[in-house]
């Protein structure tokens, strides 16, 4: 039975010591499993060597999740095959997640869909990481096709304000402005948190700062219902 010798030795020893009826019906499982299509088997990467640092079980799981989120967007149907997904040169970055683990980051174009993702890899035990792959969609310059749009895991677009942040600006009367980070209260708000430079300053432009931060949300494409919280009072140089 050549199947056995392409088996892991472990394996091979436990069938040589089991009944034929018994080897025969275990053979049939595995080779049925075997046989069995996987949901990323409907992925294939041109350059899958660029992310020889992966193991493949983690690489499955990326190309799980992509036909996944291209699947539940509307980019291919339930049966489609995406058979030129590319890990774009000098995009990769690994660096360790603690002592357990690693996360894996880099870009892939596809060029059939038009579409380019942001991918992270969580390698880590199953009890450290709720999702192992998130693919998500990055800055527009950073797209292959800026025209296209893009969808990516939890609502994810490359016009969402928070992948441009932080963001400096200057007001027409001078004064520096920082979009730092969006926050989230307990009522499910997203509170765009802005810095201004205005220091001693009596009466401060904040109604200046607050529409040149709606302006710079709006010059990104993104709609998202925001809270404007402008914070006064701060000089160059303060750690913010």
């Amino acid at each position: 039975m050549n199947i056995i010798k392409s088996l892991p030795t472990a394996i091979r020893y436990l069938l040589y010591g089991l009944p034929a009826m018994i080897v025969i019906v275990v053979l049939v499982v595995i080779l049925v499993n075997m046989l069995i299509p996987r949901e990323y088997d409907r992925v294939t990467i041109e350059n899958e060597g660029a992310l020889s640092g992966m193991s493949g079980d983690k690489i499955n799981d990326f190309r799980t999740g992509l036909i996944g989120v291209l699947q539940e967007e509307g980019y291919v149907g339930e049966d489609a095959t995406v058979d030129d997904v590319v890990v774009r040169e000098g995009s990769v970055d690994t660096f360790r997640n603690g002592e357990e683990g690693s996360v894996t980051t880099f870009l892939i174009d596809i060029d059939s869909l038009r579409q380019t993702y942001r991918v992270r890899v969580t390698d880590a035990p199953e009890d450290m990481t709720d999702v192992s792959t998130y693919i998500t969609c990055p800055k527009i310059e950073e797209m292959k096709y800026p025209e296209s749009e893009c969808r990516g895991h939890y609502g994810s677009t490359s016009k969402a304000a928070e992948l441009y942040l932080p963001y400096m600006g200057v007001l027409a009367s001078g004064e520096k402005y920082l979009i730092k980070s969006i926050t989230m209260t307990n009522v499910g708000e997203q509170v765009l948190q802005i810095y201004l430079y205005s220091c001693d300053e009596a009466v401060p432009p904040v109604v200046e700062a607050e529409a040149a931060a709606r302006e710079f949300v709006q010059s990104v494409g993104d709609d998202g219902d925001y809270v404007y919280n402008v914070r006064t009072g701060y000089c160059e140089g303060d750690a913010i």
